[in-house]
C-alpha cells in the first residue's frame, strides 16, 4: 500500500473530530500495551490541543516511533502539533518527566552530580536554515552540543551551526548547568575543551549554601597511543550519540528551523526512555 494512503488513513484515525484513536491501529509488534500504559501516565495535553481532542495526546506522543524508525514521510507526524509544542517547550517538559522516572527506576537521585560534555556534527540537508562548516570533521551542517549524565540520559542540549568552536558554544550549556542544576559538581570532556574554559567553569558558580563547586575535567588520550582507544567516561556521551544515530530522522539534520532540530532529539530520547521503563531495552 502506498505510504501516502497509509498516512491519510492514520490522519483520519487520529484527528476525526471528537474521536478517540484506537491503539489497535498500532501494530502489536512495535508498541506493546505496557508501553501505551506507561505513555499515558502523567502526560498533560498542551494548550494547542482542543478540549474535545485531548485523548489524541498519547497517540501523537507515540507517533515519533513511526517518524524515526519506519519512514521519513512527514505525513506520519502531525507537524502542526509538533511545531506548536516546540514553541511552548512541551517536548523538553515531557522529556524531563520521563527522565526523572528512568533515574528513579535506576535508584538515582533526581539530579546527578557528574556528567559528560561533547558535541556531534551532522550534515544539514534542509533547504535554508542556519548551518556552518566544521573544518576539523570536514562537514557542512550543524552541531548537537549535549550534556548527559552517567546513565547516558540527556540533560542539556543546544543545536548551532557547525563553524562555532566547541569551547565557545559550551559556555551556552555550562552557564545554564551552573545555575539550574545545583548538585552538579563534575563534568568530563575531551581535549577540545582544554585551556581557558577550565578556569572559566571553575569561576562560574558563586559559592552559596547547598551548592557544590563545579569542575571541568579533561579526559586525555595516552601519549603515543595510535588508533582507536577507549577513554574512561567519554564513551558515555558517545553511546548516547549512537542511540540518536539509530533514529533515521537524526542521521542528518533535515530541519530548516534549529529549534525543530532540538525537538527531534528530545522526541527520540522520549521513545528511548519509554522502552527502558517498559524493560524492552534501548532499541
Amino acid at each position: 500500500m502506498p505510504s501516502g494512503v497509509v498516512a491519510s488513513r492514520m490522519f483520519r484515525l487520529l484527528f476525526a473530530a471528537g474521536a478517540q484513536p484506537s491503539m489497535s491501529a498500532v501494530p502489536s509488534s512495535t508498541l506493546s500495551s505496557t508501553s501505551c500504559a506507561v505513555a499515558r501516565r502523567g502526560v498533560c495535553c498542551p494548550k494547542t490541543c482542543r478540549p474535545g481532542n485531548w485523548r489524541i495526546t498519547t497517540s501523537v506522543l507515540l507517533l515519533p516511533y513511526y517518524y524515526f524508525r519506519i519512514t521519513t514521510s512527514i505525513l506520519l507526524l502531525p507537524y502542526y502539533y509538533f511545531r506548536n509544542w516546540t514553541q511552548e517547550g512541551w517536548w523538553e517538559h515531557v522529556h524531563a518527566l520521563w527522565r526523572a522516572q528512568v533515574r528513579a527506576k535506576a535508584d538515582k537521585k533526581s539530579q546527578p552530580s557528574a556528567g559528560v560534555l561533547d558535541s556531534q556534527t551532522v550534515s544539514c540537508v534542509a533547504p535554508g536554515g542556519e548551518r556552518g562548516y566544521d573544518a576539523g570533521k570536514k562537514i557542512k551542517g550543524r552541531k548537537r552540543h549535549a550534556v548527559v549524565d552517567t546513565l547516558g540520559l540527556l540533560w542539556l542540549l543546544v543545536v548551532h551551526p557547525a563553524h562555532i568552536q566547541d569551547r565557545d558554544s559550551a559556555k551556552l550549556l555550562l552557564a545554564r548547568l551552573a545555575f539550574c542544576l545545583f548538585r552538579w559538581r563534575l563534568l568530563w570532556a575531551d581535549g577540545a575543551y582544554a585551556g581557558a574554559l577550565e578556569q572559566w567553569v571553575a569561576a562560574l558558580r558563586v559559592p552559596r549554601p547547598g551548592w557544590c563547586p563545579l569542575r571541568l575535567e579533561i579526559v586525555r588520550r595516552c601519549d603515543g597511543a595510535k588508533g582507536w582507544q577507549l577513554l574512561p567516561k567519554r564513551w558515555i556521551v558517545e553511546r548516547t550519540f549512537g542511540w540518536l544515530a539509530r533514529s533515521r530522522r537524526l542521521a542528518r539534520d533535515y530541519e530548516t528551523n534549529i529549534q525543530h532540530s532540538q525537538s527531534m532529539v528530545y522526541a527520540a530520547m522520549i521513545h528511548l526512555m519509554l522502552r527502558r521503563l517498559n524493560n524492552q531495552g534501548t532499541f
